[in-house]
């Protein structure tokens, strides 16, 4: 299995995003509404009326960015073996990355209005433990394996489907960490406009580090870029 760097992926799928708000001729933006529904149309494929009002749009054009999105995460999860796998291999990586955004844990708080015009949202990020032992219960079941069985396993990609599977079987029942962390973000004007409001990729790259664990598919480098 490839180790995957999920702090990689992480940037890549805010770009599919719009990331400001527009506030020109409209009442006074709430940050914390428009932070959630920012993270809910992310994460969860769910769009409310407030983040459409400020971010442009319908909500068919956000669903087709979710969508087109998930496809380009796939592409960054996989990019160092894409061209070797099959089109059902892909199709299950998809569909854990779906669940993995739908399980992820976060409250947004009261935003606070800062003198320099931007805002500071605080969000109550749980850690969501999706990959959890998956690697070693893979392992586990390939030991359990005649050699002739693990010929024809390396063969074939029942190894990663067995890994997937067992990201989904945990899944089931999500597990977080104890201990929530909160993260500020902040809501600033766009190149000093104070008409367009906009969140930082490195202060959304961090809420993403906080709210899933994937140093476990991931190796030493992730480990070391959530300190």
């Amino acid at each position: 299995m490839k180790k995957i760097q999920f702090t990689y992926l992480a940037a890549g799928i805010l770009l599919m995003f719009s990331l400001t708000a527009c506030s020109f001729g409209k009442d006074k933006l709430d940050a914390s509404l428009y932070t959630k529904g920012y993270l809910d149309v992310l994460y969860k494929n769910q769009v409310s009326d407030y983040y459409l009002q400020y971010a442009g749009g319908d909500e068919a054009t956000a669903k087709q960015a979710y969508e087109d999105s998930l496809d380009s995460d796939v592409s960054l999860l996989i990019s160092d073996m894409e061209d070797e796998i099959s089109d059902e291999l892909k199709a299950k990586y998809r569909t854990m990355l779906s669940e993995i955004y739908k399980n992820m844990k976060y409250e947004v708080g009261t935003a606070t209005d800062n003198e320099d015009g931007t805002y500071t949202v605080p969000v109550t990020a749980y850690r969501l433990h999706a990959f959890a032992g998956t690697l070693d219960k893979a392992a586990a079941y390939y030991d359990s394996l005649s050699s002739a069985e693990q010929d024809k396993m390396d063969e074939t990609e029942d190894f990663e489907i067995y890994e997937i599977n067992a990201v989904m079987e945990n899944l089931k029942n999500p597990e977080y960490d104890e201990e929530p962390m909160t993260i500020n973000i902040t809501l600033a004007p766009v190149d000093g406009n104070s008409d367009y409001y906009g969140i930082s990729s490195e202060d959304q790259l961090n809420l993403y580090v906080a709210m899933m664990d994937g140093s476990e598919w991931a190796g030493e480098e992730e480990e070391e870029a959530t300190e």
